[in-house]
């Protein structure tokens, strides 16, 4: 049996004019699991929670909810699902 992870990001990157905030970055959390992102001020965390809750939406890359694919959901669509900060 295959466990759909709770949150699956492929490759998501953004990009703000010639600035690139994140980069090519997977992400895979299971149910149950606790992960923590670390990182210097401006290493793009909160541009990567924005992309996961719809505030943003990827230049690249692909993001899914319980196999749900949310890349170009809206916030409110995401936030019914589960997800928010």
């Amino acid at each position: 049996m295959t466990l759909v992870p709770l949150i699956d990001a492929e490759h998501i990157t953004m990009r703000f004019g010639g600035v690139t905030a994140v980069r090519d970055v997977n992400f895979t959390l299971q149910e149950s699991e606790l992960r923590c992102l670390i990182g210097p001020n401006g290493a793009g965390k909160s541009t990567f929670f924005k992309i996961l809750t719809g505030q943003l939406h990827p230049t690249e890359g692909k993001v899914a909810f319980r196999g749900t694919d949310t890349t170009r959901a809206e916030p409110h669509e995401i936030a019914r699902l589960g997800v928010g900060i």
